[in-house]
């Protein structure tokens, strides 16, 4: 009896330290999962921060196929309070050296925020009048004509912003560009 007891004995001093080192070790998992909870959570806070990361637009490819069709050069169309403005392949082939877009809003109905525009290239804008805005670009390389070339956030009424002009230059020759809205299309 004396050499059970012991054994039962030396069973429960192996369990107590395999008890103590189980504990250690999930003390040591939990304390990496809650520093690693903590960091992922100031990325989190980080990114929903600057909401003009996940700014991005794409073009369907019916869109693709009307601006084919209506021979555009820029498409433009309104969702979500974004105005996003997409450039064809056959304007970026022409290889010109400058774009200016005008933009046309009702100033009473529509506010443009232009602290949160987003580009491929860099640009210069110009306040022509309360109601009109043209955004200039001296580089037009190396642009993917299946996102938008750029996003202006507006708040108020969808209707009452469009590009009423595009012009592009190469040396000293001047083009107007043929402007479609998709927006048209995809309403229903």
């Amino acid at each position: 009896m004396d050499k059970l007891f012991f054994c039962i004995q030396i069973l429960l001093m192996k369990s107590k330290k395999t008890t103590s080192k189980t504990i250690i070790t999930r003390l040591a998992n939990n304390s990496i999962i809650f520093v690693i909870s903590i960091f992922l959570a100031f990325i989190l806070f980080y990114i929903s921060k600057d909401t003009n990361i996940f700014q991005a637009s794409i073009l369907w490819i019916n869109d693709i196929e009307k601006i084919q069709e209506n021979n555009w050069d820029i498409a433009y169309k309104n969702t979500d309070w974004l105005l996003d403005i997409f450039l064809s392949d056959k304007l970026l082939l022409k290889d010109y050296s400058s774009l200016s877009i005008t933009i046309v809003y009702d100033y009473q109905s529509v506010f443009i925020n232009t602290d949160n525009i987003s580009f491929q290239k860099k640009y210069k804008i110009n306040f022509n009048q309360s109601w009109s805005i043209t955004i200039s670009f001296d580089d037009l390389k190396n642009i993917n004509s299946k996102e938008s070339f750029f996003i202006i956030p507006f708040s108020w009424s969808v209707k009452d912003i469009l590009i009423s002009e595009a012009i592009v230059k190469k040396w000293n020759i001047q083009d107007s560009l043929a402007v479609g809205n998709l927006s048209i299309y995809t309403e229903h």
